[in-house]
């Protein structure tokens, strides 16, 4: 079983090297202890178990560290939801107070209401400042 897990360790590093990130490499770690275990026992169920819980210990550890030391993973990306906050949109129906209108965003309509009391009329230019369900809170395009 030394070999297989010596194997398993390499494919397993070179998985790694193509994929960003540092999880499998925690992988490819446990199977150097496995077969480091392989030489004092024959079983496969302590090398297998060792190989399991050396990788679930060091993962939710050792990957923050590894990410911290080496900056990588740490672009927030908005969701597609919250990336609509600050983007312009195009009034469709008048906004009034306490009435919803409609703005057309990227080709999609959405429901929308103002942040203030403000009317806001077909036409007009508006930016949107939050999203709430299927709603847009907009206020006028300064």
């Amino acid at each position: 079983m030394l070999t297989f897990w010596i194997i398993a360790a390499i494919v397993l590093l070179g998985i790694e090297l193509l994929t960003p990130g540092f999880l499998v490499l925690f992988f490819a770690v446990s199977a150097v202890f496995a077969a480091i275990t392989s030489l004092f026992t024959d079983n496969v169920i302590i090398q297998s178990a060792v190989f399991v819980l050396t990788a679930f210990m060091m993962i939710p550890f050792g990957r923050p560290l590894l990410q911290k030391y080496f900056k990588v993973n740490r672009e927030v990306k908005p969701s597609t939801i919250d990336a609509l906050v600050g983007r312009k949109a195009y009034v469709t129906k008048d906004i009034r107070p306490n009435e919803m209108g409609l703005v057309k965003f990227e080709g999609q309509i959405w429901t929308a209401r103002a942040a203030s009391d403000d009317e806001i009329k077909v036409g007009e230019t508006v930016k949107i400042v939050s999203v709430e369900g299927a709603k847009v809170v907009v206020t006028k395009y300064i």
